[in-house]
């Protein structure tokens, strides 16, 4: 079969890094001379030597120098735009502070702890653990002087985000699974690093909103692109196609015909990292006429990104198992394929359009492969941290207060206007949990399973509704009655509210004060007010 690359394009924008060549090492006098020494033809050096053994008399060989004797105390930034914090001690070279005048390009860091730890570091900063990742390292920055860009190669926004509302946190999984710790959480959003985010993209395939979104290459462009070789995968006779994601990277590790060994069934497919390809796209492809999705597992494929895989794909299995899709499957395979080819039902491909939002994209698809399979009614149960579900709902602790509404990002709860009433569209639930936290009487919980039934999924379901309570002084509709008795147990005890207070409880705001007026249980004034 026809090997599908796609060459995408920085449609996002692009990211610039300008380094000068300078270089600072961190560590212990023999291997920050082994660096400087080495990378001898940049311009700047400066050295902090963290051991205490001596120099004698050791001088960095670059132009310009300086040499510093202490400890470090942290390292942010990028290429080009390094800032160290340090304790110096000892000043050994030109009397110049390390930190707030001048930014390092690149920084080698030789100590026993690593001041950034994490998985994927920014460009230009190494800590090579053995003398092979040394060596590599002082090649790569030797080239690394000058203007660099790179793609921009997230989309965010912020209107879908599920982070967080009101104080209370809903959704946190993008910032949990970047490797490269370019992602922090706000109070209600995120901000994304572009110069520390690598591309690497299992904030996309986990987000459950589509909030964030991987644009390199974008989703319409790889799905139009694979539902075309499908169809003439098809048109040329061919049954049951295998299509093999794998990165841009290990290929080029490969020998130039090493998709030609491949079964004829397979339909390899290059992109940038296998991450960030996320079960919109898996069950987009099964519904173009796909019989199974591998996702190769290659040696340089992050361990963060293996367990965000290994998550998707247990929910997105029990998907397809519970719906009785026939034999389907999606995979995570350290292996190519060599087999046989997997067995399918016959049945129609989809025709879909490609340019639609994550949520729409991945309900089109497993509506599809429904209609197609068993049409089975029942909700099919999904792990914990699913992104599709509903919401356990007890109806005798729900005072209609509509918090949840409130604070639900994507209007999957909806009040009732001018009536006391909740409902509920599980469609646009995405599971980040901010109404369970919201609720004041813990009378909600995530259910994570898929209701197969599209009518049932997208329509209005009412969870609960209620006559509103009318004044027993002017007959105006003001409360809920589950409010009212709630406040009722609550107060009954209370001395303010012995007698008539606990009537007042079901009157409005106007005639409570009438009340109150008329029977003389008015407060007294504060004592910071004075009657003329």
């Amino acid at each position: 079969m026809h090997h599908l690359k796609l060459e995408p394009r920085p449609i996002a924008g692009v990211v610039g890094y300008a380094s000068r060549g300078h270089l600072l090492v961190i560590g212990p006098l023999e291997r920050a001379r082994g660096v400087a020494e080495a990378l001898a033809e940049l311009p700047h050096c400066t050295v902090l030597l963290t051991g205490d053994d001596t120099d004698a008399g050791w001088r960095p060989p670059q132009a310009e120098v300086r040499l510093y004797r202490g400890e470090l105390d942290g390292i942010e930034g990028h290429l080009g735009r390094y800032e160290a914090t340090v304790r110096a001690g000892e000043l050994v070279g030109n009397p110049r502070s390390i930190d707030k005048q001048r930014f390092f390009d690149i920084v080698f860091d030789l100590t026993d702890s690593p001041a950034i730890v994490a998985e994927r570091r920014p460009p230009g900063y190494y800590a090579p653990t053995d003398d092979a990742a040394l060596v590599a390292a002082i090649d790569e920055a030797r080239g690394l002087v000058g203007e660099f860009e790179k793609p921009v190669y997230i989309r965010y926004a912020a209107d879908l985000c599920a982070r967080g509302a009101s104080g209370q946190v809903g959704c946190t999984r993008c910032a949990e699974v970047c490797p490269a710790w370019a992602i922090t959480p706000g109070a209600e959003s995120i901000a994304v690093d572009t110069h520390l985010c690598q591309g690497i993209g299992p904030c996309a395939t986990v987000c459950p909103s589509g909030a964030i979104g991987y644009a390199y290459p974008e989703r319409p462009e790889l799905l139009g692109a694979l539902g075309k070789a499908l169809a003439a995968y098809r048109d040329a006779g061919g049954e049951a196609a295998s299509v093999l994601f794998h990165s841009h990277a290990w290929a080029e590790g490969q020998a130039s015909d090493w998709a030609d060994g491949l079964p004829p069934y397979v339909l390899p497919v290059a992109v940038e990292e296998v991450g960030a390809i996320g079960p919109e796209s898996w069950f987009t492809t099964l519904a173009f006429g796909a019989a199974e999705v591998l996702l190769l597992d290659d040696p340089g494929l992050s361990p963060t990104v293996r367990a965000v895989l290994d998550r998707e794909l247990e929910w997105a299995t029990a998907l397809l198992d519970g719906l009785g899709t026939g034999g389907l499957r999606v995979a995570r395979t350290e292996a190519l394929p060599d087999g046989a080819a997997v067995v399918r039902d016959e049945s129609g491909p989809a025709a879909f359009a490609t340019d639609q939002d994550k949520r729409t994209t991945l309900g089109m698809a497993i509506d599809h492969l429904w209609q197609q399979h068993g049409r089975t009614q029942a909700p099919v149960p999904l792990p914990q941290g699913a992104p599709l579900g509903g919401l356990a709902f007890d109806q005798a602790a729900c005072t209609l207060c509509m918090s949840c509404v409130s604070i639900c990002p994507l209007k999957a709860l909806h009040d009732g206007g001018d009536v006391p009433k909740l409902a509920f569209v599980e469609h646009n639930c995405v599971q980040c949990g901010l109404c369970v936290n919201a609720c004041p009487e813990n009378a909600l919980a995530l259910e994570p399973r898929y209701l197969p039934d599209p009518e049932l999924r997208r329509n209005q379901r009412v969870l609960k509704a209620e006559e509103p309570l009318r004044c027993i002084g002017c007959g105006k509709p003001f409360a809920t009655p589950s409010v009212i008795e709630l406040m009722t147990e609550k107060l009954k005890d209370h001395p303010m509210f012995q007698g008539k207070g606990l009537e007042r409880l079901k009157m409005c705001e106007d005639c409570r004060v009438r009340s109150m007026f008329n029977d003389g249980d008015m407060p007294p004034t504060g004592s910071g007010m004075r009657a003329n």
